[in-house]
């Protein structure tokens, strides 16, 4: 018996819904994450990227085969800081990724995702240090939505460059 295309068109299809539900349950994801740090006191939040910034210090430290940097010493205040930026460009980064690439499954202009995804960032930014604003011991700032945009614009950069990458392996098969 010979199976219909029907039934495989649906699944298709089917199988194209879900992955575009799964791509706004990331994007949902990421924001909560974003939002529910931001919602945290300033000692909480501070007490939680100390504990991460002790644990990157000295697993650098550990490789080099430094000794380890001693919490409340200036050189672990500067790696303090450095960790929490990070974190501020690094979340943004995924954010922006993870819009952009729903932004082409619900069929986007390549023009447009990069556009959206950019601007949906830079507002959530300047949203999620709003909120700080409002919460004990944080404070929202403009160098913090700039760190944030620099994560969505880098991302979006790192995405140009895998494109044009995959465009001269194509060009480089079809010769």
């Amino acid at each position: 018996m010979v199976k219909s295309n029907l039934n495989r068109g649906y699944s298709l299809q089917n199988r194209s819904g879900i992955i575009k539900a799964l791509s706004l349950i990331g994007i949902l994801v990421v924001v909560s994450i974003i939002f529910y740090s931001s919602l945290h006191t300033g000692r909480e939040s501070n007490k939680a990227s100390e504990k991460v910034t002790l644990v990157i210090a000295n697993a650098v430290t550990g490789i080099l085969n430094l000794p380890p940097v001693k919490p409340n010493s200036e050189l672990f205040d500067i790696i303090h800081a450095i960790v929490r930026k990070l974190a501020h460009f690094t979340e943004y980064f995924i954010l922006c990724v993870l819009i952009y690439l729903a932004c082409l499954k619900f069929d986007m202009s390549v023009k447009k995702a990069r556009l959206f995804s950019f601007l949906s960032a830079f507002v959530l930014a300047c949203i999620d240090e709003t909120i700080q604003f409002f919460v004990p011991g944080r404070d929202g700032r403009v160098t913090d939505v700039f760190i944030d945009a620099s994560g969505a614009v880098i991302a979006l950069a790192v995405i140009k460059l895998f494109d044009i990458m995959a465009f001269r392996k194509k060009q480089g098969t079809e010769n």
